[in-house]
């Protein structure tokens, strides 16, 4: 794992479930499965099976196979792949890769690529862990809040359309950062998401097709984002 030293931090104390990361095992459940596990798919399960986020009060544990009683899809199966196919709009094969009862879905593909309800959020998990992190700092340093949510709008009905608001939203957001001189924040970073810091004391979480804007300047409401970005 190439993690920024915050996302390391947070790692040492992240919370972990006993689950299954020995490679011949993870191995063996997907020869029982007739797949076959590439690079990207073992490194997430040795490096995050277990991990524990919680949205709200409902815990996400990260992993494709499971020890123990599970929550959510997983229930009665904690040691069984669960794949859904490439087929029609879905190109690539995807593993379930989250216990939990959050009405999301979670999923991975076979080059490593994280998904969120069929909608891509980054190219490694190693990214969105980094995203973790920084809402663990935020948390510390107290006194953030998420001050402005912009999401470009999704008209996509097939892949390729979502990938070409992708792009478009990418390029305002070039444009924006040069204007407003973003300095990125230290992590593991792709196109799809990142985190900049501005004057200092705001922070900016791009996502694929938005961002989120946290600070604690109270002062400047929403208009005042929703100008600067638009």
């Amino acid at each position: 794992m190439a993690l920024s030293e915050r996302a390391k931090r947070y790692l040492s104390k992240a919370e972990f479930k006993e689950s299954i990361v020995d490679e011949n095992v993870i191995m063996s459940a997907f020869e029982k499965q007739s797949v076959e596990a590439s690079l990207e798919l073992l490194q997430f399960q040795r490096n995050y099976g277990g991990f524990t986020y919680y949205a709200g009060l409902e815990p996400i544990t990260y992993g494709m196979l499971h020890k123990g009683k599970s929550r959510g899809d997983f229930s009665g199966n904690p040691c069984k792949l669960l794949i859904e196919l490439a087929d029609g709009d879905i190109k690539d094969t995807h593993y379930v890769c989250a216990d939990t009862l959050h009405q999301m879905t979670f999923a991975i593909t076979e080059n490593g690529n994280y998904y969120e309800d069929y909608d891509i959020q980054c190219l490694s998990f190693d990214t969105q862990f980094e995203s973790f992190s920084m809402y663990d700092f935020l948390r510390q340093q107290k006194g953030y809040n998420k001050v402005y949510t912009y999401e470009e709008t999704d008209t996509s009905d097939t892949m390729e359309q979502f990938n070409e608001i992708i792009k478009t939203f990418s390029n305002k957001f070039k444009l924006f950062q040069k204007e407003f001189h973003l300095t990125a924040v230290d992590g593991h970073w792709d196109e799809l998401q990142s985190w900049y810091v501005l004057k200092d004391d705001t922070f900016i979480f791009k996502r694929s097709i938005g961002l989120d804007v946290f600070s604690k300047q109270s002062k400047h409401d929403s208009t005042h984002w929703e100008k600067m970005f638009t």
